[in-house]
């Protein structure tokens, strides 16, 4: 004999089979509708491409004819414009050739600046060694005891006094 909540938990089984198979069925509903309608846009689109393309031809046409007509007035017009395009054109060249000739002018100019410039800066750099060796020689050098002292005092003691004249102590 089978148990009664066995029997319960069986008949769960089958329920919850039964509700699986729906939901695949409904999944493939969905999906064959999905196509459908996928198509049906497909179709709308390509209808209206080739409607499209049937007006375009119809434009064309039309121009055709209308063109046929302007064109024997055009030809006189159209040799006018490109001869003044030709003009354009040389006038353009003109142009480009000056302005590569003030670049070039104007290189030289900026590259003697330049040089200028450097060289100033080098001369600048060695005069500051050379102001930076006359310093450290005063301390430096193998003068005598004396000297030194006395030199420190002047340069010194002038300072000290100025600054003690303008400082409130």
């Amino acid at each position: 004999m089978v148990a009664a909540h066995e029997i319960k938990y069986r008949r769960r089984r089958k329920r919850k089979k039964k509700k699986r198979k729906k939901r695949k069925k409904m999944k493939k509903q969905q999906r064959r509708k999905r196509k459908k309608k996928r198509k049906k846009r497909k179709q709308k689109k390509r209808r209206k491409r080739k409607k499209r393309k049937i007006k375009r031809r119809k434009r064309k046409k039309r121009k055709r004819k209308r063109k046929t007509k302007k064109r024997r007035k055009r030809k006189t017009k159209r040799k006018k414009r490109k001869e003044r395009r030709k003009k354009r054109k040389e006038r353009k060249k003109r142009k480009r050739r000056k302005r590569k000739r003030k670049k070039k002018r104007w290189k030289r100019k900026t590259n003697r600046k330049r040089k200028k410039r450097r060289k100033r800066k080098e001369r600048k750099k060695r005069k500051r060694k050379k102001r930076k060796k006359k310093n450290k020689t005063l301390f430096l050098s193998k003068i005598n005891l004396n000297l030194r002292n006395e030199l420190v005092k002047y340069c010194t003691w002038n300072t000290a006094l100025y600054g003690d004249k303008t400082w409130t102590l």
